[in-house]
Formats: C-alpha cells, structure tokens, sequence
C-alpha cells in the first residue's frame, strides 16, 4: 500500500514537473509545430474528403495564464477532391481549447484569418459572389467554391458540440484584409 501511494506521489511530481517545463517553454515564445502538420491540416480538412488542406508551417504560442493556446497556421491551402484549387489563406490564427486538446482532438473557439485577400464581384442582378479572375483569393470561384462555403456556413451555424470539428467554435474574424468589390 505505502508503495503504492510513493508510487503515485512519484508520478503525480513528474506530471507536475512537465507541466512546469512545458508552461516555461510555451512563455519563452512560440513553439515549432511543423513534426505535426499532417495531423493540423487533416484536423482542417473536411471529414468527408470534399476537400484537403494542406500548410507549410505552424506553431504554439502561449499569452500568459489569462489567454489560451494559439495554433498559428502559414501557407494553408485547400483543394477539393477532384484537385481543384479552392482557396488559401496565408495566415491563421487558431485558439484552442485546452481540454480537448490534451485528449487529442483540436477544437477550436475562435478563429482569425489574417491578411486575405478577397475580390468579390457584384453581378447585373445585384448579388455578390465571389471574383472567379482572381485565383490568389481567399475562396477560388470554382463549381467547389459554392460547397465548401456551403459546408462551412452550415459547420458554423450548427448547435454547439464537442463532437464536431468546429463544433465550439464561437467568432471568425478578418485582421488585414484586402477586399475588393468589382461593380
């Protein structure tokens, strides 16, 4: 039984002490993801396979013990099934939730998208879609574009779970965004 518990104790220091270790390297600056981008950009990619993203760098950054963890995405580029280019975002700013991703499991609550570049078309009719002449934009106008859209605003406005990708995700917001509307 004394075993046992010096056992426990053992164990419990040792978490402790990678607790410490990992809370002091996350406050010394940002730390390199890229060993696991294919787990990130399968997290990202639609459960489905309707489209795949795929990122050329990412990393952890740690604000202090009032903010969350941040997974800072680069170069993220999605492509729908059949190869076609849908879309790229240069840079992705992620806040995690921290349980979920001791379980493994990226669960995002809110989401910054930073320096995109939007060009957004006014038809004759007078709606806006998206610019299919600009293929540097956020969201490529191809047949794939309308369902990826489709399957993100559907993602978005479901009830809150924990079971989906997306599911606690609470704000998407734009920083340095270059948008431009043809009329």
């Amino acid at each position: 039984m004394i075993r046992t518990l010096e056992g426990l104790a053992a164990a419990a220091g040792a978490i402790a002490l990678l607790a410490v270790v990992i809370v002091w390297r996350l406050a010394m600056g940002p730390v390199s993801l890229d060993f696991l981008k294919p787990e990130i950009a399968r997290a990202l990619s639609a459960r489905d396979g309707a489209y795949l993203v795929d990122i050329d760098s990412a990393e952890l950054t740690w604000a202090g013990w009032r903010a969350s963890l941040d997974l800072r995405v680069r170069g993220a580029r999605a492509v729908a099934r059949d190869g076609r280019f849908i879309g790229q975002i240069p840079e992705m700013s992620v806040n995690l939730v921290l349980p979920a991703l001791v379980r493994g499991v990226i669960a995002p609550t809110a989401v910054e998208v930073i320096g995109p570049r939007l060009r957004l078309l006014r038809t004759a009719e007078g709606s806006i879609r998206w610019n299919e002449a600009d293929s540097a934009a956020l969201i490529d106008q191809k047949d794939t574009s309308a369902d990826f859209l489709a399957q993100m605003l559907a993602e978005l406005t479901a009830p809150e779970s924990a079971d989906r990708p997306l599911g606690l995700l609470a704000s998407v917001r734009l920083s340095g965004a270059d948008i431009v509307l043809d009329d």
